[in-house]
């Protein structure tokens, strides 16, 4: 399985498991992700939710050899089915935190976006770095980034792809905490703890009054970031960009 579930005592963990790709994500793991948090969202015993990744990253991005060899349509069908899984995710009644184990970049950025509050490893680095390689954010990253961050933050993040350091997440308020690394689970459990203790009706609506403002829109404004990913993959760009990142060689545009 591309996601392994643990839940204890009222707090699900879940963690993103393909170690040997750094957690990319292939159109199967947003699959199981999506459908694993359904599945927690049907069940009232879960208070809290934790999303990690396994081994040194939490999520590299998108899966790059699936992304090759795609063309527009394939484009649009992954990046509406990442929008949906983050979707889920950001409307769960319960919290959901980010254990930000390692790197977190382009769509692993997007996931903990779409997450209520992140914790981060000192060593980890976040970023949307892919404008290097002929790709644009499509799991709606450029709308929460900024809703975050702020334009002109999330414009230098998204155009220039350079990932940022924890400190300088933490700075932007990209990041909620930052902590040594083999503290980032125990630390989220600390914070899954807090939360699990709070009145959980109480929580579920003061969530829900927190997000309203954004809701309607992240609904409503999907379409054209899945029209315009789709529309860079009928370009030759993602094709050369992605061979000469594996090539390790810089993309002639």
């Amino acid at each position: 399985m591309a996601v392994k579930l643990k839940i204890d005592d009222g707090v699900a963990v879940v963690t993103i498991s393909r170690p040997e790709v750094r957690n990319a994500l292939d159109s199967r793991t947003i699959e199981d992700l999506r459908n694993t948090m359904e599945k927690l969202g049907g069940d009232g015993s879960v208070k809290v939710v934790v999303i990690t990744g396994e081994g040194p990253a939490f999520v590299s991005g998108a899966d790059l050899r699936e992304l090759s060899g795609f063309d527009s349509t394939h484009a649009e069908r992954y990046v509406s089915l990442g929008q949906e899984m983050l979707s889920r995710i950001e409307q769960m009644d319960c919290p959901v935190l980010a254990a930000i184990n390692g790197h977190c970049l382009g769509g692993g950025c997007e996931l903990a976006l779409a997450c209520d509050l992140r914790i981060c490893s000192i060593e980890a680095r976040i970023g949307q770095p892919g404008l290097g390689i002929g790709v644009i954010p499509g799991f709606a990253g450029t709308r929460r980034l900024t809703r975050l961050v702020g334009i002109g933050r999330a414009k230098e993040m998204v155009f220039l792809g350079e990932p940022v350091s924890a400190n300088r997440a933490l700075e932007m308020g990209l990041v909620n905490w930052v902590v040594e690394p083999e503290r980032v689970l125990p630390f989220s459990m600390e914070i899954a703890r807090a939360l699990e203790s709070k009145a959980p009706l109480a929580l579920k609506r003061v969530k829900m009054l927190m997000n309203s403002e954004n809701t309607g829109i992240m609904s409503t404004s999907g379409r054209p970031e899945i029209e315009a990913f789709g529309r860079v993959f009928e370009t030759d760009e993602p094709k050369i960009g992605i061979e000469a990142f594996f090539k390790k060689t810089k993309p002639n545009w």
